[in-house]
Parts: structure tokens; sequence; C-alpha cells
């Protein structure tokens, strides 16, 4: 029995000749199964792994060093495959399950290649094949990833050939004139870090108020003498053990004891404040961005040399029990050992961070 499948080329064909005369149902079953067949990975999988020059893996290594493991982690993985005279294209994969709004995320990367790649900002489209994944990335999987390849091929092996896909013969998918879209990467960054993508994001912003207002009207009450300030004066130095001394001796040690979450300065450069974020993986019903907007804020309020900061940069650490959510007003001894579990949190911390967060100070 000869195949019933067809190349492009024969689509096109008997496509072209139905206008003008009857297919047999042999010619309609072929072209019937090419149809189908083209909207999964199985038949369009070539474009996913074909090589790619230096200068795009160039842009896919900036990718992976400044963002890839904190967008992996909300569920999707944009992988340059090609640039072209006036065209860049893209290979977007995507959290079926989480990711909703996909016109909205098409725009977010592309106009990320634009904005922050030097050498796409004056092309004028991007195309995107979307790839949409049933099963995603674990939280090992991006942790022990090395590389933007080495992301992609755990999800390649992730994904079967009747895996959706969005695509056409040429390898293009979604297309956008960049002109179309607005310079906004950095906000729009910021909000996708903060879980905008996710199906829930709208009811936990909800959440977040209500448990703002909560905390606001009845405050936590705990011994005083353990949050007496101990950092000492003002540091009049740029240094970063001064700072560090000052701020989490006076202001951030609080955060440790009851939050779970802690603070250490490590520099500023050009009106951005940077510094790593430590939490516990039980600090939930927080939004990170939110969070560390409100960490930045503190660092410019209460600290001369950062008054004319707008910006921040974190990189943000998970490590067990670090220090919170084990005391309480009754557990005055925990307060006492301070110093060693925060010792003993830095030391426990992986080498690499689970995200990285950037916005501008409220």
């Amino acid at each position: 029995m000869k195949s019933i499948m067809m190349n492009c080329k024969e689509a096109t064909r008997l496509l072209s000749e139905k206008k003008d005369r009857a297919l047999s149902g042999k010619e309609k079953t072929s072209l019937k199964f090419h149809t189908m067949s083209k909207q999964t990975v199985g038949y369009y999988k070539h474009f996913l792994v074909q090589p790619t020059t230096p200068a795009v893996e160039k842009i896919n290594e900036f990718t992976f060093t400044n963002f890839a493991k904190a967008w992996a982690h909300m569920g999707f993985v944009p992988v340059l495959r090609e640039i072209g005279e006036h065209t860049y294209h893209v290979k977007l994969y995507l959290d079926a399950v989480k990711i909703k709004d996909r016109e909205e995320l098409c725009m977010f990367t592309a106009t990320y290649f634009r904005e922050r790649v030097r050498e796409l900002s004056s092309h004028a489209k991007c195309t995107q094949i979307l790839v949409y994944a049933r099963t995603w990335l674990t939280l090992e999987d991006i942790s022990l990833a090395d590389s933007l390849n080495d992301l992609e091929q755990s999800l390649l092996t992730l994904l079967p050939d009747e895996t959706p896909f969005k695509c056409n013969d040429q390898g293009e998918g979604i297309t956008h004139a960049l002109s179309n879209i607005p310079a906004v990467f950095s906000h729009w960054n910021a909000l996708v870090l903060d879980g905008y993508f996710e199906p829930e994001y709208e009811e936990k912003c909800r959440l977040e108020d209500e448990q703002k207002k909560k905390e606001e009207s009845t405050g936590k009450t705990v011994s005083l003498t353990f949050f007496m300030k101990t950092g000492g004066p003002q540091p009049i130095t740029w240094d970063a053990k001064a700072i560090n001394k000052y701020f989490q001796g006076n202001v951030a040690k609080r955060w440790a004891m009851l939050d779970g979450y802690l603070p250490t300065y490590t520099g500023y450069s050009n009106g951005v404040i940077q510094f790593d974020l430590v939490t516990d993986p039980r600090c939930t019903g927080l939004y990170w961005i939110s969070l560390c907007d409100n960490i930045a804020a503190q660092y410019k309020q209460l600290i001369g040399f950062l008054k004319d900061a707008t910006n921040f940069e974190v990189n943000h650490f998970i490590v067990n029990d670090i220090i919170g959510f084990n005391i309480n007003a009754g557990n005055d001894e925990k307060f006492v050992r301070l110093n060693d579990r925060v010792q003993a949190t830095y030391a426990s911390m992986p080498k690499t961070s689970a995200f990285i967060h950037y916005g501008k100070i409220k």
C-alpha cells in the first residue's frame, strides 16, 4: 500500500487543483492527513533541532544568563532560532496548562529580543513558533541546566510527536510587526516574574491587598528587646559589609526572625540597587517583585548613599528553614541564636539563584 504521506509541494499542488477539479478519495485522504499532521511537533520537529549560527548562540547565552531560568519557573522558555535581514525567528516553548494568554506572551517575548538584544533592535518583525508542552520542566530540570540548550533538550524529551504546534511550512509561526508593540519590557518583565501569566494572578492580587490591610490593622507583637537596633550609625563608606551591618542590624533582622526572608546588599550602579534575597520555601502568599520593591525602597530611604536609586536588581535564592516560621513571642531564646542561624543559611545556599528580579522602585 502506497503511503498517504505527501510533501509540501504536492500538498500545494492539490490545494490549487482543488479549485478546478474534484479530487479523488485518495487525494482527499492524503491532503487531510497532511493538514492534520502539520499542526504537531512530529511534522515540524526539524525546525526545533536545526543547527544555529554563532550569532544566535551568543544571544541565547545572554537570554539564559539573565532571564531564562526565572521564565522557566513562570512556564515559558523563548529560544532564538534564526536571524533574517528584517525578521528574527523564535521558538517559544510554553506550559499549556499554566499559560492561557498566548498572544500576550508572544508580544512580551518579541519585545524582549527587540529591547534587550542590541543586534535585533532594528529588525521590523518577529515570528514565533509556539510549542504547547502539556508536561513542563521540574524544578530539578531548571536548577541543573547550564545553558539554554540544556533547558530546550529537557523540554524536547517531554514532547510527544502529537504535541500541538503553531508553525507553517517555512518555519514561521505568529508574526508581529514590532512597531506595534510599545517599549515596556522592564515593566512587563516585573509583572511576569510576579506571576502575571498565571491563571490565578488577579485573585492573588486581591488576597495580597487584603493581607496587607490586615497586617496594617493588627500588627505583630513580639518582645521588643530582641528588635533593638544593633547595626550602628549610618555607614560612611560604599563597602557592602558596612551597609549590610547597618541595614540587617537595624531593619532586616526583624524580617528574618518573623517572616523567613533576608536581603543582603551587593552593590549599586547607575541608579540600580543590587542585593541578594534569601527566602524559605514556606514563604508563600507574597509577590516576589512587590517584596523586592519594598526592600529596595527601604534601602533608598534609610541609607544616605542610596537616596538617588531608581531601580533594583535581585538574585533570589531559596534555602530551607532560614530563620522564620519556627519562632514566636514565646520563643525568646531562639532570637539569641540569630547570627548563628544566618550563617547556617548562607552556608547552605545554592550557587545559582532560583530567580532574578528587576524593577523600578515605586
